[in-house]
Formats: C-alpha cells, structure tokens, sequence
C-alpha cells in the first residue's frame, strides 16, 4: 500500500497546546483553479514556506461547498498566525473570490481519527 501511495505517511497526533501553540481553520472561496495557482500552491508547499514562518501546516484541503479550501494550522500565538494568514491573503489575493476566514481553536475532540484522550476538559467550556 505504500509503494501504491494509498498509505501516504505515518504521523503522530500532537497536543498542539502542550508545544504552546494554537491550533487555527482557515476558509477560503476561490476562483477557478488555474496553472499559475497549482505552480504557486505547489511552490510553496515544496519549498515548505509555512516552516519559515514558524507556523505548523496540518492539512490543506481543496474541497466543494461554501469554500473551496480548508487549511488546518498552528502558530505560538496569534501575531504570527495573523501573519501567515495575511500572508495567504496576499500571495493568493488574485485568486480569491473574498476575503479569507480565519477561526481559532478552542478544544479539538478528534484529531487524524484519534480521540483526544482529555475528552473531559471539554467540560471546562461549560458557563
């Protein structure tokens, strides 16, 4: 299943927390995809420019529905990750179709499939 890339890699599920990060989504509505934004897309995920930025990249996903892509981040706190999302805004400017949501995370219950085994601090969300 490797070999055929149905298995893409082996990863750990991390308590972002507990590297003192904040986990965050970010919605984008895009413009019909084209060359040039598979060359920048590409580009960027080769050259891993989210690491420059000291900003975790989790999952990107090109999805059908209200938006068109999700990505999954986490940053030490919330300047750097406004940074990279100003920074996607920018790069990415002439190909979206509005300004990107950006939404922090307050308690993930399942992550990579794996239920968090601290379930019971969601009970610290109640008023």
């Amino acid at each position: 299943m490797e070999e055929e890339h149905v298995i893409w890699g082996y990863t750990a599920v991390i308590d972002e927390g507990k590297l003192n990060h904040v986990s965050y989504v970010m919605l984008l509505k895009m413009k019909p995809m084209t060359k040039e934004l598979v060359d920048l897309m590409l580009g960027r995920l080769y050259r891993k420019e989210q690491e420059k930025q000291n900003v975790r990249l989790q999952d990107l996903w090109i999805v059908n529905g209200e938006y068109d892509w999700v990505l999954r981040f986490s940053a030490p706190n919330h300047p750097t990750a406004r940074r990279y999302y100003e920074t996607i805004r920018s790069l990415y400017d002439e190909y979206l179709l509005e300004k990107p949501v950006m939404i922090d995370v307050n308690f993930c219950l399942v992550a990579e499939g794996k239920v968090n085994p601290e379930l019971e601090k969601l009970r610290e969300f109640i008023p």
